[in-house]
């Protein structure tokens, strides 16, 4: 199953624990944001009628922070699992087996490069399609 040495392995693993604690602090500090007296002092700010449209803006873009920093903890925690599993290497889409260098570069890839390339495609297709 998977082509991976120890060694590999475990610089993989060591890469993703610590961007897993650094994702982790970035989702606490979103959090723990509410209670800090500027941001509440900031959301006061926009409490007319007017500034409810600006407050609304800086909320959905905290809560689409939120949301991507959550979206790569779930690759982290999933890309730990498929090192836990032997299949770290191997394309969720097609099977195939990533290189090493991609892993390296980007230890959450979960996809070899031609399944990338053709997801990357498809959704540069869409965006176009819908414009």
């Amino acid at each position: 199953m998977s082509q991976l040495s120890e060694h590999v392995i475990a610089r993989l693993q060591g890469e993703l624990a610590k961007q897993r604690l650094a994702v982790l602090a970035q989702i606490r500090a979103h959090l723990s944001a509410g209670d800090d007296p500027t941001q509440l002092a900031l959301a006061n700010h926009f409490s007319d009628a007017a500034g409810s449209a600006c407050a609304d803006v800086l909320n959905d873009t905290d809560i689409a922070l939120l949301e991507r920093e959550l979206a790569h903890l779930y690759e982290i925690d999933s890309a730990i699992q498929r090192l836990n599993y032997g299949i770290g290497s191997m394309c969720t889409k097609c099977g195939s087996h990533i290189p090493v260098n991609r892993l390296l570069a980007n230890p959450t890839a979960c996809t070899c490069i031609d399944c990338q390339t053709r997801s990357e495609r498809r959704s540069g297709e869409l965006a176009t399609h819908s414009m």
